[in-house]
């Protein structure tokens, strides 16, 4: 059996590296503000530290605060800037699935009749989600107008089923966005989840795809998309 720890050792040590050296081939250059929403431990946040040495500004999002008060690391770093809140598709409380799994809690509701989710939670002998908590949230239009930010050069989002709701409450930021690096799901854990939606959101707002990375072993991929007006 494949456990949890070896999948992120893989997840580190394999396919990590190889978007790492896609985003310092091919995306080293002009990226100043960079969006991580969903940073989990900071490995994203790690990868750009090492490729931008110049005047870059990270804006870093975990909702799950147990997760948040570990990235301690980050805080005294100048170039990033960490928040212990979700991002979606508005301004407000959201239920947030908090799993056992460390990296995989959620705001996507969840699909009780996947065969999926009913397998994992046999894999591990237990069920996946703990509890639901209130988590507040904010839409990326709203943060970078309170903040002043006029412009976004890379956002990445790994939200676990959650990627079209953030892309939704982006629509004023998307068509100044660069580079998208977005994680897409190919189970049925997530109601009413549907990766063409996202493709179609990309494909009309000026986005072709770059890259796809397979992640071993898993039901998901990540997928580089680049803004045409750009690349």
């Amino acid at each position: 059996m494949i456990t949890p720890k070896i999948l992120d050792f893989i997840h580190e040590n394999y396919h990590l590296k190889r978007i790492e050296n896609f985003i310092r081939k091919n995306f080293n250059l002009n990226i100043n503000i960079i969006f991580d929403v969903g940073c989990y431990k900071g490995s994203f946040i790690e990868i750009c530290l090492k490729i931008y040495k110049s005047d870059f500004k990270i804006y870093a999002f975990e909702a799950e605060k147990k997760i948040f008060d570990r990235i301690n690391n980050f805080k005294d770093n100048k170039n990033v800037n960490l928040y212990n809140c979700g991002i979606s598709d508005q301004d407000n409380y959201l239920d947030f699935n908090v799993s056992y799994q460390e990296g995989t809690s959620t705001f996507s509701k969840l699909n009780n009749s996947s065969k999926y989710l009913n397998f994992k939670s046999k894999i591990l002998g237990q069920k996946i989600f703990s509890e639901k908590q209130k988590i507040q949230v904010k839409k990326i239009d709203s943060f970078c107008k309170i903040n002043k930010i006029e412009k976004i050069d890379f956002l990445k989002i790994d939200t676990e089923g959650h990627e079209l709701s953030v892309l939704l409450g982006a629509k004023e930021m998307l068509k100044n966005i660069k580079v998208i690096l977005l994680e897409v799901s190919e189970h049925d854990m997530y109601e009413n989840y549907d990766n063409k939606k996202i493709e179609s959101l990309m494909i009309n707002n000026n986005f072709r795809l770059s890259k796809s990375f397979r992640t071993p072993f898993q039901k998901w991929e990540d997928r580089i998309y680049v803004n045409k007006k750009y690349y």
